[in-house]
């Protein structure tokens, strides 16, 4: 699992125009930035690569499957794990910024990032609704999330078997 954490901050940090020196993007609490559509799309791609890696290093069981199976549980698992892996860092990043939380390994997310979200996406279609849609969303389906990471306030250990356990989750 550190070595996933470890490859998407590089992998997200070293992606950005300016990347930060190296020093700071080995520290575990290296620079993050506001989210923007290019910086979502490339650490998307990174998760969904590193979570194959990190079920192939971490259960066994994962190499037996096919490629379409392992390709299934990887996409299902980056959809639950995503939102509970942004929260759990959030609530330790921000404590106290209840409508801001991770919109990838090193940039966050809250109303605030929303008005420069899209300037690295020309010809995005109707950008104000977007914006005023992202803007809903942030101040009302981030708090609920993080409050519900506050209440069970999970430690490193018990954030990592709930992140085992919900690899092979299938259903709904």
């Amino acid at each position: 699992f550190s070595s996933m954490c470890f490859t998407r901050r590089t992998s997200e940090l070293n992606a950005r125009a300016d990347p930060p020196h190296p020093m700071l993007i080995r520290s575990r609490n290296g620079p993050v930035f506001p989210s923007t559509f290019a910086a979502i799309m490339h650490g998307n791609r990174v998760l969904l690569t590193t979570i194959l890696e990190f079920a192939s290093s971490s259960f066994v069981e994962f190499n037996t499957l096919s490629s379409e199976e392992q390709w299934q549980l990887a996409v299902n698992f980056f959809y639950r794990f995503r939102s509970f892996d942004s929260c759990y860092r959030a609530e330790k990043a921000f404590p106290n910024e209840m409508n801001k939380s991770f919109g990838t390994f090193s940039t966050w997310l809250s109303e605030e990032a929303v008005d420069g979200f899209f300037d690295d996406k020309p010809n995005a279609g109707n950008i104000e609704e977007a914006k005023r849609l992202m803007a809903a969303k942030c101040g009302t389906r981030f708090a609920p999330a993080r409050g519900a990471i506050k209440r069970v306030a999970p430690d490193e250990r018990e954030f990592l078997a709930m992140t085992a356990i919900m690899f092979w989750m299938t259903g709904g």
